[in-house]
């Protein structure tokens, strides 16, 4: 796990016109959150899931995290980059421990948090292993 202090900006960051704006709603519903889940009561309905998940695609040299670094620059806050293959344990259950662990570190340093070749979350199970959807019941539970 590596801590970074953000030097991007959005304006180092080539998107498409939808894109940008997609990102741009995105930011502003960040930005906005307290309105929209306190005041507003949105909170009262959906009282977990209140956190907002980008998924950036593509092959290596496209922007994906140069875009995570802007936007946590953008949000004035710190990138923690999480390599998912050192999260990963060849130990049973300790992957979604770590996991945990991973989101529990982001909350408490208030940091955006990038998982850096993430691509193995959504690979097909190896060995009848499925070690993203134990992890999001237990973060969830």
């Amino acid at each position: 796990m590596e801590t970074v202090t953000p030097a991007r900006t959005l304006a180092d960051v080539v998107l498409a016109p939808q894109t940008r704006s997609t990102l741009d709603q995105a930011l502003a519903q960040v930005r906005n959150h307290h309105l929209i889940f306190n005041r507003w009561g949105l909170g009262e309905r959906h009282t977990s899931g209140q956190g907002l998940a980008f998924n950036f695609a593509g092959p290596p040299g496209t922007g994906k995290t140069i875009c995570a670094e802007a936007i946590a620059h953008e949000l004035g806050l710190k990138l923690l980059v999480v390599n998912y293959a050192e999260a990963e344990s060849m130990w049973f259950g300790e992957t979604p421990k770590n996991i945990v662990a991973t989101f529990r570190a982001a909350s408490e340093q208030n940091a955006v948090l990038l998982f850096d070749e993430a691509d193995a979350i959504a690979m097909p199970p190896v060995l009848g292993r499925r070690p993203a959807a134990r992890t999001r019941k237990q973060f969830d539970g």
